[in-house]
């Protein structure tokens, strides 16, 4: 009688604190924040009285990232 009553009661010790550690387990899963990522940016040319341009448009913010028209000389 007395190993069956110490067999319950371990067995009650260890599962109580297995509870504990799945709780906690989930409580740090939660507490996870978005990671900062760095600005995308995309080229944009164009053609202005017959000369090639280019300006970088700062996709994340929505804002040009030149503050104006940069002229591309290129040799054909």
């Amino acid at each position: 009688m007395k190993k069956i009553f110490i067999a319950v009661l371990l067995s009650l010790i260890v599962l109580s604190n297995q509870s504990v550690l799945i709780s906690n387990a989930q409580q740090i899963s939660n507490t996870t924040s978005i990671a900062p990522y760095s600005d995308v940016y995309v080229t944009r040319y164009r053609v202005n009285n017959g000369k090639l341009q280019k300006r970088r448009w700062n996709e994340t913010k929505g804002v040009w990232a030149d503050p104006y028209w940069i002229d591309v000389n290129y040799n054909n």
